[in-house]
């Protein structure tokens, strides 16, 4: 109770306040300056060591939305702020080539003495196991779940590891398609890791294990989460397979960027993934989706990628901020395109992007640059901002709300009919006369179909598109549909 009655006297406090300023200062970390009472203000942890993990904030902690996150906010309240960032050390990554079903694979690991539980990272398309620990927002959540006393464990995806387009996809990535062990090489060795950590005894048969992914790997942490009964998984940045959310018993969390372009994931991917969330809890399973949206820029945000100075982030801050790439909302400077269409006028322009371009020469810099801009910009991009908040779903999972998404799902106000279907799909729209759009998505969150119109009835000819599972939405509002 002293908790809520000190949040009431700020609250009152802050009411007849309005209006004034006041100071905001940050020790180890980026957000100082003077607010007027009512903004909501951003602060972020200062850039950390590969042996460093952010543990919280003290101080005027009371105020803050997140205090366990490295980057949060809070409504600036009538009175000086003060916040400090702590952090813990933490041991090194280790690699070791280690055999799996039919390949030696690179795998980067950490086991506790006594784990709460195994972590399994999986990478996206085209990407490796390099990615967890050579990333900036990648190896942050590698240390977080060190640091929370998990083992983790990284490897690279078979079809990568030998150059070999295995399911002839076109791609190299994760087999995401084939749910067992006994058909998919890349479930197997996730199995054959787990059977040789148990034989040297850095793990009992018993833990509990847990996926997390990004992109094609977000897909596959569903697979592999499946085919070998994981306790629970995050997806960031994908769906996921139809097959697995009717039939898994593993609890899942989405996060996924609300301005992802990804053509696997675009502007279908949120409801996709509310779709399956909601299949989960509608079987008594335990789920949530988190949308992220855009977050500021700051000066020193791109001395999170290793090698980057303090002069040269504050040098390529300051040419966007010169080239017009950046929106200006209550006082923050936000990304307005993404990192790709930058670099590419840099490359053209040399001249008007000097700092940009010659960054196009350090591979490993522009890339990690480019993350931090499209991170900002919540592109298809693996964040760190929920790092914590992931961590704890995995740890206890039910104990967040699991109740039925309502911003996607609500009293449908039309039907589609006959569903499942093979030909033709009616559907009857039951609201007043007006211009409806009807969107027709395929279960990765690809637009298929878009029409827009003012009549009550519409049929669809479904009869040759393949079939699966469908997501059918008019006006916002949504249902699943099967084409067989």
């Amino acid at each position: 109770m002293k908790k809520i009655s000190l949040f009431l006297q700020l609250l009152l406090g802050s009411a007849f306040s309005y209006g004034q300023s006041f100071n905001v200062n940050i020790t180890n970390g980026y957000g100082d300056g003077v607010f007027t009472v009512g903004d909501t203000v951003h602060i972020w942890a200062k850039e950390m060591t590969a042996t460093q993990s952010f543990a919280f904030w003290t101080g005027d902690s009371i105020f803050l939305e997140t205090p366990e996150e490295w980057h949060t906010t809070f409504i600036m309240p009538a009175q000086n702020v003060n916040l400090s960032a702590n952090y813990v050390a933490i041991p090194a990554v280790i690699l070791e080539n280690i055999q799996c079903v039919d390949t030696i694979h690179e795998v980067y690991y950490y086991f506790p003495p006594t784990p709460v539980g195994l972590v399994f990272l999986f990478h996206g398309t085209g990407g490796e196991a390099l990615n967890w620990v050579d990333a900036p927002e990648n190896f942050q959540m590698f240390r977080d779940l060190i640091a929370n006393n998990f083992a983790v464990v990284a490897l690279t995806s078979e079809e990568i590891t030998r150059n070999i387009d295995i399911d002839g996809d076109l791609e190299l990535h994760w087999i995401k398609d084939s749910l067992s062990v006994s058909n998919n090489v890349d479930i197997g060795n996730i199995a054959a890791l787990i059977d040789t950590f148990e034989t040297r005894g850095y793990i009992s048969p018993s833990l509990d294990k847990y996926a997390i992914g990004m992109s094609n790997g977000a897909v596959f942490a569903g697979t592999a989460s499946y085919g070998l009964n994981f306790t629970a998984a995050a997806p960031y940045c994908a769906g996921g397979v139809p097959q697995v959310y009717l039939n898994t018993n593993t609890h899942t969390q989405w996060c996924m960027a609300k301005y992802d372009n990804h053509p696997n994931v675009g502007p279908g991917g949120y409801t996709n993934a509310v779709n399956f969330s909601n299949l989960l809890i509608s079987n008594g399973k335990c789920s949530r989706t988190f949308l992220k949206d855009r977050t500021p820029v700051y000066p020193e945000i791109f001395m999170r990628v290793p090698s980057v100075t303090l002069s040269q982030t504050q040098a390529i801050y300051n040419e966007l901020q010169s080239s017009g790439f950046f929106d200006v909302i209550n006082g923050y400077n936000y990304m307005n395109l993404y990192s790709d269409s930058i670099f590419t006028l840099a490359f053209m322009y040399p001249a008007t992007y000097p700092v940009l371009n010659t960054l196009i020469g350090f591979p490993n810099i522009k890339r990690g640059v480019s993350d931090q801009m499209d991170v900002c910009h919540s592109g298809h991009n693996f964040f760190s901002d929920h790092n914590k908040r992931t961590i704890a779903f995995l740890l206890d999972p039910c104990a967040f709300s699991t109740d039925i998404n309502e911003h996607t799902f609500s009293n449908l106000s039309f039907a589609a009919y006959p569903n499942p279907s093979s030909t033709s799909l009616i559907i009857e729209i039951n609201l007043p006369l007006k211009n409806h759009t009807l969107l027709l998505l395929n279960s990765y969150g690809q637009l298929i179909l878009q029409i827009e119109t003012t009549d009550s009835s519409t049929i669809l000819d479904v009869s040759e598109l393949p079939s699966g599972l469908y997501f059918l939405i008019v006006d916002n509002e949504t249902k699943k549909i099967v084409i067989n």
